[in-house]
């Protein structure tokens, strides 16, 4: 394992706007913070949603599409760098009327109906995201 020590930083709560793009809106508030590496978990609900399952054989994810109102059960991840802009990288796990529940790659596309976030940012050189041979997917290259 190779790893890097971090200092604590700034802490954030925030309210997702209603009808925004949940990876944008992190992001977003990641860009305008100056926020380079933190930990970050959202709650709340969603009107629509874009998860992946990313697929190692054929190095692609593969998309699931929920074009329905689901509960965020779990939504966890880390935000660093990539191309020098800040990219959210969340996993999450969604719930229905039913108490079925639905995981994945959290991806650009989900429309927040209300959320709440938390963000636990990390002092230190930042990491950044580039293109790894090995597994086709963008991982920490400095670390």
């Amino acid at each position: 394992m190779r790893f890097k020590e971090y200092g604590k930083g700034r802490r954030f709560l925030g309210r997702l706007d209603y009808e925004s793009d949940i990876i944008e809106e992190i992001e977003g508030f990641a860009t305008s913070m100056d926020i380079t590496t933190a930990y970050v978990q959202v709650i709340g609900a969603l009107k629509k949603v874009k998860i992946g399952y990313y697929d190692q054989d054929e190095r692609v994810y593969k998309e699931l599409n929920f074009d329905r109102h689901l509960e965020i059960i779990q939504c966890a991840g880390n935000l660093t760098l990539k191309d020098n802009k800040p990219k959210a990288h969340l996993h999450i796990t969604l719930g229905d009327e039913e108490g079925n529940t639905f995981s994945g790659h959290l991806m650009e596309g989900s429309v927040v109906f209300a959320g709440e976030a938390y963000f636990d940012e990390l002092r230190g050189e930042p990491l950044h995201r580039g293109y790894d041979e090995t597994t086709g997917l963008p991982l920490w290259e400095n670390i």
